[in-house]
């Protein structure tokens, strides 16, 4: 398990971003370990609801409860500046296609720790950060079906993803 994100680390630190596949197989191995699901999120330095969707995965309000469900994971594709560009991960493109991306960014895609998909963000075309009450019907369905969260950590994220200004979107 510790290989493989020794590899994808050592291959970033020279210089050239790991593949999305071995972030995906290296996230599968230690998500199995840990007993979670995978969230893969394809994302892009310019995305400002990819940066929304981060910061509700990682801020001290939901982090505990994203932290105990999934093994999160990032792929960037779509930069438009040349230096950006440098950062995205080979073959992130195709296998955000694969998976059923298409419709922009963030897209995101969970898996068990076999590499099975149980769900993403088409519904049926992609929610991207959940702001409007059919997106956080269905991102709050993922999260029932996929999630080690408590029905209190779901409601709290509801009410939280309810409130939110959806300007910008």
């Amino acid at each position: 398990m510790l290989g493989l994100f020794a590899l994808a680390t050592t291959a970033f630190a020279a210089g050239t971003p790991p593949s999305a596949e071995s972030l995906l197989k290296a996230a599968e191995i230690k998500a199995g370990h840990e007993h979670k699901n995978v969230f893969l999120v394809f994302h892009a330095s310019w995305c400002g609801w990819c940066h929304k969707l981060d910061d509700l995965m990682t801020g001290a309000e939901f982090k505990h409860a994203f932290d105990k469900s999934y093994v999160i994971v990032h792929v960037t594709i779509l930069e438009n500046e040349p230096a950006q560009k440098l950062n995205e991960n080979p073959g992130g493109k195709e296998l955000y296609t694969s998976l059923g991306g298409g419709d922009g960014i963030p897209f995101f895609a969970i898996f068990n720790p076999k590499g099975t998909k149980l769900g993403d963000s088409n519904a049926p075309k992609n929610i991207g950060y959940p702001a409007e009450p059919n997106e956080v019907v269905h991102f709050m369905d993922l999260m029932q079906k996929t999630s080690h969260m408590t029905a209190q950590e779901q409601a709290a994220l509801r009410a939280y993803l309810s409130q939110k200004p959806t300007s910008g979107h």
